[in-house]
């Protein structure tokens, strides 16, 4: 049997309804027939009852073409899969600031270079608007801090990339600026500065981790990453970033702005991805997510973390 013949099956029963005006258009009715006859004495049944004004499907060719047509459209499928053109459609990620800044320029580059038609539309909110944001499908699926601490929704799917930690950034004109470590009540003498809704409410990042202790000395908000470190590096603020995230950063690598640990503290925290069950992930999703996690676990990434003299749980 000869997919040439399950498609002439289906054109057989489609130049039996269009219009004789229509048909002198259409493919040579002979060559249509002859595919049939073949088909029928190669099954050993007839799929058409033939009259002076047209065909129509037998019970058994009923049947026939109830499959073939399904068969049509798993062909129809796999040949979209492979144009050129297939990945051109938006992909729509929700993503927490840091990693906004650090792999997903990365991540577009490679599928850019893989595919060419790559399009990417980011919103960068806090974890817990991350949450809502994919609940409500405004966006195709999210990157997130901590989401298993921020409370279990029953239609979000949930799986891990890596584990990261908070550090403070602190200044040249800020007291700690020559510290490796302080504890957890140094910082809080800081005048800090925080993003957007950090220790105003559950955010599903920092401000959980932290919900039991007493909060840092806010002393401005903002919903700028470059803000919040131009003001650290300029005067005597401080404010929490991700270490591994952040390994890159400008003010980081030109030594404006300094890391430092809290001693005292559990600041370790997990990354993960989420999507929302009740609407699976397309291609472009997947493709994606399957390209991220390539650059989490790539070597290059690896010999960064090893640089910063700490180990980087991968998962």
């Amino acid at each position: 049997m000869k997919l040439e013949q399950l498609y002439l099956l289906n054109e057989a029963v489609k130049y039996a309804s269009i219009s004789d005006a229509a048909k002198n258009n259409y493919m040579s009715q002979s060559s249509i027939s002859h595919a049939i006859i073949s088909l029928e004495n190669e099954l050993q049944s007839k799929l058409l009852t033939r009259t002076c004004t047209g065909v129509s499907p037998t019970v058994v060719g009923q049947a026939v073409l109830k499959q073939v047509q399904t068969i049509i459209k798993s062909v129809q499928n796999i040949q979209a899969l492979s144009k050129p053109g297939r990945f051109i459609d938006e992909i729509k990620l929700a993503c927490i600031p840091c990693l906004n800044d650090w792999i997903v320029p990365t991540v577009l580059s490679q599928l850019q270079m893989a595919d060419g038609k790559a399009s990417v539309s980011v919103s960068t909110e806090e974890s817990g608007r991350i949450v809502r944001e994919i609940s409500s499908r405004q966006s195709d699926f999210g990157i997130v801090i901590n989401h298993r601490g921020s409370g279990k929704v029953d239609d979000l799917v949930y799986e891990p990339l890596f584990h990261d930690q908070y550090v403070l950034y602190v200044g040249r004109h800020s007291p700690l600026f020559g510290k490796e470590n302080v504890t957890y009540e140094t910082l809080l003498a800081q005048p800090y500065i925080a993003y957007k809704d950090e220790f105003r409410k559950e955010n599903g990042g920092l401000t959980n981790l932290m919900r039991s202790g007493q909060q840092p000395n806010v002393q401005f908000r903002t919903d700028s990453l470059d803000a919040i470190k131009s003001l650290i590096a300029n005067d005597r603020y401080v404010a929490f970033f991700p270490q591994y995230m952040s390994q890159n950063d400008y003010y980081l690598q030109s030594k404006m702005i300094r890391k430092v640990r809290i001693i005292d503290q559990p600041l370790d925290f997990e990354v993960g991805s989420i999507s929302n069950k009740k609407y699976p992930l397309n291609d472009q999703n997947k493709l994606f997510l399957a390209t991220l996690k390539q650059v989490v676990n790539s070597r290059t990434f690896m010999l960064n973390q090893s640089k910063e003299g700490d180990s980087l749980s991968v998962n």
